[in-house]
C-alpha cells in the first residue's frame, strides 16, 4: 500500500506548486480510499478544495465524500465550509453540527460553527463555540483573535482584551500583523 500512496503524495505536492488544484485533488482521492483515517490527507484535501476556483468541482468532490465517508467528520466539515463560502449559513450550520456529532474535539469545526453563527447574528452562541475551540486548541493564535473580536462585538471588552493578550503571548509579531490587517480592512 505504501508503494501506491507515497508517489501520489509526491505528485500532489508537485501539482499544488503548479496550482493545478483539480488534478491535485484527483490524486488525493484514492489515498483517502486507502487511508480513510489519515488526518494529513484530510487536511490536504481541505486545503486543496479551498484553493479551487470552481465551486462545481468542489461540490462534486464533497458529494462523493458524503457517499463514501458519511461517518467522517471532515466530510461534513468540508460540506459546511463550502456552504458557508456560498453564503448559505443555515445549511452550513446543519452540516457543521453533523461534523460535531461525529467528532466534538476538532477545534476548526467549532471555530467554523462560531463564524457561521456570527454571520446569522447569533453572536453569543458564536462566542461559546470559539471558547470551546480555544479550549481544545489553546495555542491557536487565530482562534484567540476571532474570540476576541466576537467578545468585543458582544460588549465584553475586558474578556476581549484578555483574549488579545493571550494571542500576543503566543506570537507577538504574528498577532500584531493579524490585528493590523483586521483594522485596515474595516
Amino acid at each position: 500500500m505504501f508503494n501506491q500512496i507515497h508517489p501520489r503524495k509526491i505528485l500532489y505536492h508537485h501539482l499544488i506548486k503548479e496550482k493545478r488544484f483539480e488534478s491535485a485533488l484527483r490524486t488525493l482521492e484514492p489515498v483517502l480510499g486507502m487511508l480513510p483515517d489519515d488526518e494529513a490527507t484530510w487536511s490536504r484535501l481541505r486545503d486543496c478544495i479551498s484553493r479551487l476556483g470552481t465551486i462545481g468541482f468542489a461540490e462534486a468532490v464533497i458529494y462523493r465524500l458524503e457517499r463514501e465517508f458519511p461517518q467522517k467528520h471532515m466530510t461534513w466539515y468540508l460540506r459546511g465550509d463550502l456552504l458557508f463560502e456560498l453564503n448559505k449559513p443555515k445549511d452550513a450550520e446543519i452540516a457543521i453540527r453533523k461534523a460535531i456529532e461525529l467528532n466534538n474535539e476538532d477545534a476548526r469545526t467549532w471555530e467554523l460553527l462560531g463564524m457561521i453563527l456570527n454571520q446569522i447574528d447569533r453572536t453569543e452562541e458564536a462566542v461559546e463555540c470559539l471558547e470551546r475551540a480555544v479550549q481544545i486548541e489553546p495555542k491557536n493564535l487565530h482562534m484567540w483573535i476571532t474570540l476576541s473580536i466576537l467578545l468585543l462585538k458582544t460588549g465584553r471588552e475586558v474578556e476581549s482584551k484578555k483574549a488579545v493578550k493571550t494571542a500576543m503571548k503566543l506570537n507577538p509579531k504574528k498577532a500584531k500583523e493579524i490585528l493590523q490587517d483586521l483594522f485596515r480592512n474595516q
